[in-house]
């Protein structure tokens, strides 16, 4: 009988036809003539190699596609990253303008309340003036009125 095996080696195993080895034809005379594969079998390696090509050129769009999808992707993030920073821009922005409007109120009410603090320190001087007048009029009064009041008890020893 014969002892046949197939065996594909990696540079065949792109190529549709098996290598066949006939390990007896080999080494001896046959005993039975050899016979060559059925038609259906032939068509059997043609679909399944077929179907590997169509798988390869799947598995190639695949790729494609799946490439084009991460660049979308990345596209996508890019955009959206630079509309969240453009956002962010926008927002310090406002935040700053809305600072300098703060800072020009407090500025304001700043000279505001220096000044009142300036007009009422020289208001408080005046009034400290005044009562320094005040006093030392006073005492030139009490001085008078005790004057006065020694001039009367003269004046009624007298009588």
């Amino acid at each position: 009988s014969l002892k046949q095996t197939m065996s594909i080696t990696p540079f065949q195993a792109s190529s549709t036809l098996p290598v066949i080895e006939d390990k007896q034809m080999a080494t001896s005379t046959p005993s039975a003539p050899y016979r060559p594969k059925s038609p259906e079998h032939f068509k059997s390696l043609s679909t399944r190699c077929r179907e590997k090509e169509e798988l390869r050129d799947l598995n190639e769009r695949l790729l494609v596609y799946v490439n084009h999808m991460r660049t979308l992707k990345e596209i996508e993030e890019t955009e959206t990253f630079s509309q969240t920073e453009t956002e962010l821009t926008r927002i310090q922005d406002s935040l700053k303008e809305l600072i300098h409007v703060e800072l020009d109120e407090a500025r304001r009410l700043l000279d505001e309340t220096a000044n009142q603090k300036a007009a009422l320190e020289l208001e408080n001087g005046r009034c400290h003036d005044s009562i320094d007048q005040l006093k030392a009029e006073l005492a030139a009064k009490d001085k008078e009125i005790a004057k006065l009041k020694k001039l009367i008890e003269e004046l009624e020893k007298k009588l």
